[in-house]
């Protein structure tokens, strides 16, 4: 587990802010194991979303894990879906 979040360092506000950091490579490889995680977690079923039915969005939080002497410990992410546009039951991403 990494260390706890700082706030001395900006993190990107959007994957397009991401992607084009110098950090790219970090972030992309955090995302990967956000990805992982969720799958190895059965979070979701990936099927055909039916012409009657609206996706839920999604978004990326971006987070550095600061270690107790104040090194970069990691890069991590968050997917998240906002809670507003989700139906029990019914999420689609």
């Amino acid at each position: 587990m990494c260390g706890k979040h700082t706030s001395e360092k900006s993190f990107p506000s959007s994957l397009k802010e991401a992607l084009e950091s110098s950090d790219k490579e970090l972030w992309l490889d955090a995302m990967a194991k956000e990805l992982k995680s969720l799958d190895d977690n059965k979070v979701w079923t990936l099927t055909e979303l039916s012409t009657d039915r609206t996706p839920v969005g999604s978004k990326w939080l971006f987070k550095v894990m600061i270690g107790a002497d104040g090194s970069v410990e990691c890069y991590t992410t968050c997917l998240v879906a906002p809670g507003f546009s989700q139906k029990s039951g019914s999420y689609l991403l």
